[in-house]
């Protein structure tokens, strides 16, 4: 196995260390499938009053995929600052790999976990409006409904890498000699987003445009794993 495969095996089981705080009670696992229930149950009841009053819209609820993006760079962060966390930094750093093969696991990792949250957040969507939407007797529309779906889930799959590199920069900057210009990457990176969703949401944009901005996206992003090498190897400070 190569060493970015050894390392990506490691990022993808790596879990991070729970620490008891004093004073800090754990809540049993069992009130947590309590909690769980209750929130399923409330979201079935939503539905089926929405599927029994009849004329919802859809519309709009795809304007959600770009709030997603910020998950995805929390999840990135997160990846980062677990090696801080569990104090294994100085170990991580020490592994003899070089600090790309570092930076590129720490990346595939969390596009990985983002796009299986992202895709299990999709699987509830879609299980939500069927329900309403078989309610309203709007069985026909199912099909076009989720070709949307896939096609929203595609673009915002197509543009995390972005934010997944956004995240992992922004992250170390925070533990960096650099940490003044964080701010500033944080500015630009959140004004970039937010002008795409506008383009997307807002413009009928044509597949070759779409495709154009995505691969943009993806040269920023190879800049972006760049820096944050970079900042590995001459400005993180342990």
């Amino acid at each position: 196995m190569s060493n970015l495969g050894v390392l990506l095996q490691h990022e993808w089981k790596l879990k991070a260390k729970r620490r008891e705080k004093r004073g800090k009670i754990k809540m049993p696992r069992v009130w947590l499938y309590v909690y769980s229930g209750i929130v399923v149950a409330l979201v079935v009841i939503l539905a089926t009053y929405l599927g029994w009053k009849g004329q919802t819209r859809f519309v709009q609820i795809w304007n959600f995929n770009w709030g997603m993006l910020f998950w995805a760079i929390g999840i990135a962060v997160q990846n980062i600052k677990r090696e801080w966390s569990n104090e294994t930094v100085g170990w991580w750093l020490a592994l003899p790999y070089s600090r790309g093969n570092l930076i590129s696991a720490k990346f595939i990792a969390s596009l990985l976990r983002w796009a299986k949250t992202l895709a299990l957040v999709y699987l509830g969507l879609f299980a939500f409006m069927t329900y309403v939407m078989l309610l309203e007797g709007d069985g026909a529309k199912i099909p076009d409904t989720l070709v949307t779906g896939v096609e929203w889930y595609v673009i915002v799959l197509s543009l995390s890498p972005f934010v997944i590199s956004l995240g992992t920069v922004s992250a170390l900057l925070r533990r960096s000699t650099l940490q003044p210009i964080f701010p500033l990457i944080w500015g630009v990176g959140n004004l970039i987003i937010n002008a795409v969703a506008a383009l997307f949401l807002l413009t009928p944009l044509t597949l070759g445009t779409k495709c154009i901005f995505i691969l943009i996206s993806w040269v920023i992003t190879l800049g972006l794993l760049r820096l944050a090498v970079h900042l590995l190897e001459r400005h993180v400070v342990i």
